[in-house]
């Protein structure tokens, strides 16, 4: 399957860094629907490295992943 969308991915890398919003994906709110499925999937896979506290106010997906300002 192949997705045209333009994504604005951001990591911290240093592990002593890491906080409630070390991994961010930005993208356009038009975009979610096409690639919302693709989000759950990877969150299935590495859940478990998640924190459950997030960010206030987000929007929940699951513990520990949450969404905002879709633009």
């Amino acid at each position: 399957m192949v997705i045209d969308l333009i994504i604005n991915l951001f990591i911290l890398i240093d592990s002593d860094d890491y906080r409630y919003d070390s991994g961010i994906i930005k993208l356009a709110k038009s975009d979610y629907p096409r690639i919302k499925n693709i989000i759950h999937r990877c969150y299935d896979e590495y859940q478990a490295y998640f924190q459950k506290e997030v960010l206030l106010f987000t929007k929940p997906l699951a513990p520990g992943l949450r969404v905002f300002n879709l633009t």
